[in-house]
């Protein structure tokens, strides 16, 4: 009896490693879900000038939702250059930008924020704070990291992320625009600064939606193909494992249940 006690919880502990291996399955197909990362808010820290120099502060934030079932990091690899796009064409580099690393919670939304620092020559700076509009681009550069722990291993990939954001200051008016981000200079359409307004002095703009809307962050094709192929090969493999040694268990359990012999006694029976 012990033994059969013994096979049958074996059987039921192989049917629930089955399970989970099915639940897992289900929670990361996809493996990668993009994180959304539309634009929050955008704060001028300080306009200033001397005899010099002008310079200009300030802070971007924005709220990345997280639909994964792990936690991923963005870690910049280096601070990043600041360009002025010149009204005659061209990009002159004025500054530097420093994203601080976040991490995203699984499920979960997280802030990332910017600090970028724009200087330049006071001859060229009165062009810039006196023009009727002025576009800035930031590199946003960094590393997108992740560990899932699938059953008794843990995948882990690490992607580059390269963005060009912008946005258009109008310093006369004190009015911000949006942040718009793309791959590339040449693709990159920064809406007007009339799209979404703000005091300078005020300091915080709230965006529309669809001014950011490209910004969310994907994985290259061959990286989401080679972790689909790891996370199914490990799940499929563990589910054909766990799901047969469950029923070769259980029909052990059955063979070994102790059998019940009945013995007919002959009887006399008085007619």
């Amino acid at each position: 009896m012990q033994r059969q006690v013994a096979w049958l919880m074996l059987s039921v502990f192989l049917v629930l490693c089955f399970g989970y291996s099915v639940l897992l399955y289900i929670w990361f197909t996809p493996v990668y879900r993009h994180l959304s990362c539309p634009d929050k808010k955008r704060k001028i820290e300080s306009v200033s000038k001397d005899s010099r120099w002008v310079n200009v502060t300030g802070t971007l934030w924005n709220e990345c939702r997280n639909p994964n079932e792990y936690e991923l990091e963005f870690v910049q690899d280096l601070p990043s250059p600041v360009y002025w796009r010149r009204p005659a064409g061209g990009l002159r580099r004025v500054g530097l930008n420093q994203l601080d690393s976040t991490v995203f919670p699984a499920r979960g939304r997280s802030t990332c924020s910017t600090e970028f620092r724009v200087e330049v020559r006071s001859e060229e700076g009165q062009k810039l704070l006196h023009a009727p509009a002025t576009q800035l681009l930031a590199v946003i550069s960094g590393t997108l990291e992740a560990r899932i722990s699938v059953l008794f291993m843990t995948l882990t990939f690490r992607e580059s992320i390269f963005w060009i954001c912008g946005l258009e200051l109008r310093i006369p008016s004190r009015e911000v625009g949006p942040i718009a981000c793309a791959r590339s200079p040449e693709t990159l359409v920064i809406p007007g600064s009339g799209d979404s307004s703000g005091d300078i002095d005020n300091q915080t703009v709230a965006t529309t939606p669809s001014a950011a809307a490209n910004a969310d962050v994907h994985l290259a094709p061959e990286q989401l193909r080679s972790l689909a192929q790891t996370k199914n090969a490990v799940l499929v493999t563990a589910m054909l494992g766990f799901g047969s040694a469950a029923v070769i268990t259980l029909f052990i359990a059955v063979r070994v249940m102790p059998r019940v012999e009945v013995v007919k006694g002959e009887s006399a029976e008085l007619m």
